[in-house]
Order: C-alpha cells, then structure tokens, then sequence
C-alpha cells in the first residue's frame, strides 16, 4: 500500500481490503479497526480548497500545467497542515507571505501559485495562479 507524504491512498478501499481478507480472518478484531482506520485516514480529505475551479480554468488555457497542478490539489486536499513547518516540509520551495499567503512553485517554476491558508479551519483560498510575468505585476500580500 503506497501512500503519497500527505497520506493520499492511490488504490481504492476495495482493492486495500481485498488484499488482505485472510490476515484480517487470521487476527481477529485488532486488525480489522487497524485497517479501518488507516482506510479511514487515507480517503477522508483534510483540507478544504476553495477553488478548483481557477485551477481548471488556468489548465485548460494553459495545458502543460494541468498534471502538476492536479498533483498539487490532491496533495494538499489530503494533506493536514496546522503550522507552515507543516507545508515546508513537503514542499521546500514554498515562500512564505504576510498575511497567511503561501507561494507555490509550479510545473519547475514556470507558474506561481498563491493561496491563503488559515490554518485553524483547515482552509486554503486559491488567490492566483498564473505566469511569472503576471505574477511580478500583482501585490501577493493583498490578492
């Protein structure tokens, strides 16, 4: 079973549990919550991104960004940041903004992507993604 950093499953539920039906037969109860659990913990989003919307937007005028930037979305989707240690030790290139703006690299730095995380709710607002031409014309700390 192969999980991404942020713990997002890759196969589906049925195909966890159809791998492992006699070990769960063969320990009883423990094992069948340990893997319920880490089911559980694999599909259920913790992060709320509003919106993918822009995203699909942005990829559909700009294709050769849409397989990282729909890589960045489940990611994050699955991911449980409560501090920006949390974000950076995912990714490392990630700048820092005032007012809880965080600055995506994107697809080898030939997009940015600006989100507003608040941490506390477990949200992140898309504010903009775009070229680095447009990005060097926009204020990242009021966007």
């Amino acid at each position: 079973m192969l999980c991404t950093p942020s713990g997002r499953e890759f196969a589906s539920r049925s195909q966890i549990l159809d791998r492992v039906p006699g070990i769960i037969q063969c320990q009883g109860l423990f094992l069948t919550c340990f893997v319920t659990i880490l089911v559980t913990l694999c599909y259920n989003p913790v992060m709320r991104i509003i919106s993918r919307r822009i995203l699909r937007e942005f990829w559909e005028k700009h294709p050769d960004a849409t397989i990282a930037l729909e890589t960045w979305f489940h990611d994050v989707e699955y991911a449980n940041w409560n501090t920006p240690a949390d974000i950076k030790a995912v990714y490392q290139n990630a700048s820092f903004v005032a007012n809880n703006r965080v600055v995506f690299n994107i697809k080898g730095n030939h997009y940015r992507l600006v989100v507003v995380v608040i941490y506390q709710h477990g949200v992140v607002y898309i504010r903009f993604v775009g070229p680095h031409e447009e990005y060097d014309r926009i204020d990242v700390t009021t966007i």
